[in-house]
């Protein structure tokens, strides 16, 4: 969903590896989600030019397309930055960082807003279904 954006499974190579393999394929920065007993934990992005963390927040709370009854089927394409609220700057400015920006015929829409004591990150479908939905603090 993130664009110009691969996966690559971690496995059981280290950070440190996965960092050299995301060098290796010209990458400049780096998501790291971490889990806990098999739920997303921690959400680091790492700026692989300075070698250190640029963005790190706690995961509170996930909502994945799987939580849901219906059949939604995904589509593959890239997001596009919706509505954004401004108390959650630092959450933007990362979205915009991974390259996240407002463009048209966008598959998903990602928007922002305050919740609680952190920022809820929601991904949108074209037809207003929910695909992913978390909540990141500091």
């Amino acid at each position: 969903m993130i664009p110009s954006s691969l996966k690559i499974n971690r496995g059981r190579r280290s950070i440190s590896e996965v960092i050299e393999a995301s060098n290796i394929l010209g990458a400049r920065l780096l998501l790291v989600v971490s889990s806990r007993k098999g739920n997303p934990s921690k959400l680091v992005v790492y700026d692989l030019t300075l070698h250190s963390p640029l963005y790190e927040f706690k995961i509170d709370g996930v909502t994945l397309l799987a939580d849901f009854p219906s059949k939604y089927q995904m589509r593959v394409g890239s997001a596009c930055l919706g509505n954004l609220d401004p108390n959650c700057s630092l959450v933007n400015r990362m979205l915009i960082d991974l390259g996240v920006v407002k463009r048209r015929n966008c598959v998903y829409s990602v928007t922002t807003s305050t919740k609680e004591n952190g920022c809820e990150v929601r991904f949108i479908g074209r037809d207003g279904q929910l695909v992913l939905g978390m909540r990141l603090v500091k």
